[in-house]
């Protein structure tokens, strides 16, 4: 009776922009949220962007294999490169750089100085790994084509700066036409698409 279970379109759906989501939970509990929740806040077109989601179940499966597919790559490119990953079932991976904190800073550092887009989202003792979200084919091969130029990396990395930043490689994806027929939803796009 105390649990909620919430699910969001913002991701295999690609509605991030329409912020839909649901939660399901026992009606006493749901009775709760609203008496706080905001009334008017999903507009017509989101919820019927949502309801068109909900019925195109093939959309979202392709969707699914496409994400475990990039995921596998992404694990496949750290494995290459003499690192490893934390399972996920999620749209992104966790990559173990084995070392501290500040080698996994080194390594995103380097990363997005390659043009590669990237984030470290974890404190101690997570901060050992770097998070790198499902992408298309083509940004996969981009990953793949940059990451083993990096290595062997220093202990640490300063910071990025401003103009270490601008001049930095292009990001995977900018330095190609955006297909809006991607085979991915836009929200999907994150590791090297900087759209």
């Amino acid at each position: 009776p105390r649990v909620i279970r919430m699910r969001t379109f913002s991701k295999g759906y690609g509605l991030a922009g329409a912020r839909v989501g649901y939660a399901l939970a026992a009606q006493d509990l749901i009775g709760q949220f609203e008496k706080i929740r905001n009334h008017f806040g999903m507009n017509r077109a989101a919820q019927s962007a949502a309801e068109a989601a909900l019925s195109d179940q093939a959309w979202l499966r392709s969707v699914r294999d496409k994400v475990e597919a990039s995921k596998q790559e992404i694990a496949r490119i750290a494995a290459e490169n003499g690192l490893n990953t934390v399972e996920s079932a999620t749209n992104f991976i966790a990559i173990d750089c084995g070392r501290d904190g500040a080698f996994a800073q080194a390594v995103l550092t380097h990363l997005v100085q390659a043009g590669l887009f990237v984030r470290m989202p974890f404190v101690a003792p997570q901060n050992r790994c770097i998070r790198v979200s499902a992408g298309r084919p083509e940004d996969m091969d981009c990953c793949a084509a940059r990451c083993p130029k990096l290595w062997p990396l220093p202990q640490r990395a300063e910071p990025i700066t401003r103009a270490a930043a601008s001049s930095a490689p292009a990001p995977c994806g900018r330095d190609r036409a955006h297909n809006p027929a991607s085979t991915l939803p836009k929200s999907a796009i994150i590791i090297c698409a900087l759209t």
